[in-house]
């Protein structure tokens, strides 16, 4: 994370509140000015290291906001980005595209785990709903080793009924998990950062 430039005048004052409040705490008796500048000083003290305190929190609670908010746009947006790249190697047939679909759910399932604290159980739920429902897609097709000798199998087995319900399967375990995590974040407020 940045350190964001106001954040500096801000601890600043932070810091000379607590400095202050230190003197005005420990300096011996005669050190100290008399009557209301002591009060004063006193109360000034307190009231800077309170929004001192205040300010930070704020802050702190509004960057966690907005990771949560990227977080969960990301996984959204890396299920579509699993599904098209699926779609991409049924429409091209290319090897390739299958070996980066392979990839992708590698990637996506390594970073998914540490997103899950950002979501709640039946986001958690759902989302493991779309990659299962991906799995089951997945596990239809041939591995990389056998793919080539198997490019006819390929079309066969995407022709299908059974492929095609599981696609829609797919499909709708992404919608359904999308929703649900989109219900409580705006698409456009994770963009920002």
């Amino acid at each position: 994370m940045r350190y964001r430039r106001y954040m500096w005048i801000v601890d600043f004052v932070g810091v000379l509140a607590a400095i202050s409040i230190f003197g005005y705490l420990f300096f011996p008796a005669e050190w100290r000015p008399a009557g209301r500048v002591d009060d004063f000083w006193g109360n000034a003290s307190a009231e800077l290291a309170g929004i001192w305190i205040s300010v930070r929190l704020i802050e702190w609670a509004l960057r966690q906001h907005d990771l949560s908010a990227r977080v969960r746009v990301r996984t959204v947006r890396n299920m579509r980005m699993l599904e098209n790249q699926l779609m991409h190697f049924l429409d091209s047939r290319f090897v390739g595209a299958l070996r980066r679909l392979d990839f992708e759910i590698g990637w996506v399932r390594n970073r998914g785990d540490a997103r899950k604290r950002w979501l709640k159980k039946d986001e958690i739920q759902d989302l493991e709903l779309f990659f299962s429902a991906l799995a089951d897609v997945r596990a239809m097709l041939p591995s990389m080793e056998d793919y080539s000798s198997n490019e006819g199998k390929t079309d066969e087995i995407v022709r299908s009924n059974e492929f095609g319900e599981k696609l829609v399967a797919l499909a709708s375990a992404r919608e359904r998990a999308e929703v649900n995590i989109l219900q409580e974040t705006d698409e456009d407020e994770g963009i920002v950062g």
